[in-house]
């Protein structure tokens, strides 16, 4: 109850200066609230809308910057880490299987897109580290930041009218350091039909339209490295939330190549103790494993016997 309530608190504007991600806290009230408990799923489902609505999401190019400079999730912190990606993963997928909101169907599915053409080396089937935040000495999260006047530049009409609406450029708009402006989901679409004087199935091919080519843009620009280290509890940790995306989702794709991934863990990062290492170097083991090696590993194992019975 003392989560929910704190939840509930910041969600009023109480409390100031970062926000970190809490998203075990949050699958314990999606639990609690399965068992009987509206009002804990309720906290828990504000909690993820707030988040994925906020500059913290990547909004056109799918998964979570690593935490918010502020108390409201809307200048992050670029970075993009993989243990965001799949605790995130987990969580949505979880909270989509609970509500059957498909706001949290479609957040889980661009987490997935992101980590798929971003985080994963497709022959060993594991999953690297972390993208950087900068693309360049001096940088702070170019690649993810827009001025009015790009979008001008880019989009016409009324795509124009609902991409500034939609992502926050008319509305108080978040601003990364250098003054750039962080995308977010800052007006529904409702609320955009209503003040351009449109209906709601024509808004969202609008958004959907705008975002689509905001995005062809921005992969014209340098992106930030991605350190392709391969850290055992990282892995271990995608690897069970693939497994629950697949069976929220009803994707058997993502469960096998979650399956794959711990084939490739369990034949090539296991000591002789039994035990797991935590970082593989181009497939060999290099550093003795930490305790978050063997306990995710151990979680992952038992999520992939349950889904497998392998």
């Amino acid at each position: 109850n003392g989560t929910r309530l704190g939840f509930e608190a910041q969600a009023q504007g109480h409390g100031e200066g970062a926000s970190f991600y809490d998203f075990p806290a949050v699958r314990l009230l999606l639990a609690h609230g399965f068992f009987g408990h509206p009002e804990f799923t309720s906290t828990a489902v504000t909690r993820l809308k707030t988040i994925a609505a906020g500059g913290v999401c990547d909004q056109l190019g799918g998964g979570f910057h690593r935490y918010s400079v502020d108390a409201k999730w809307r200048v992050p912190h670029f970075e993009k880490m993989a243990y965001d990606q799949a605790m995130a993963l987990k969580t949505y997928a979880e909270a989509y299987e609970a509500t059957h909101d498909e706001d949290f169907a479609r957040v889980a599915k661009s987490i997935i897109r992101y980590v798929n053409a971003t985080m994963l080396d497709a022959k060993s089937h594991t999953f690297y580290s972390h993208q950087d935040a900068d693309s360049f000495a001096g940088d702070d999260g170019s690649y993810y930041t827009w001025t009015e006047d790009e979008v001008r530049q880019l989009l016409k009409g009324r795509e124009l009218e609902v991409a500034l609406m939609h992502f926050g450029f008319t509305n108080d708009p978040g601003r990364a350091p250098g003054g750039r402006i962080v995308l977010r989901d800052a007006m529904s679409l409702d609320d955009i039909a209503r003040q351009l004087k449109i209906s709601v199935t024509e808004t969202r091919p609008l958004i959907e339209r705008a975002s689509k080519e905001m995005l062809a843009a921005r992969e014209q620009r340098r992106a930030p490295q991605v350190d392709t280290t391969i850290l055992v509890d990282r892995n271990a940790l995608m690897a069970s939330a693939y497994i629950t995306a697949a069976e929220s989702l009803g994707d058997e794709q993502l469960k096998r190549s979650a399956l794959d991934n711990l084939d490739y863990l369990y034949a090539n990062a296991r000591a002789t103790d039994g035990s797991f290492y935590h970082v593989l170097d181009h497939g060999k083991p290099s550093v003795p494993g930490l305790a978050a090696d063997q306990v995710y590993m151990m979680s992952a194992l038992l999520d992939a016997y349950q889904a497998s019975g392998d």
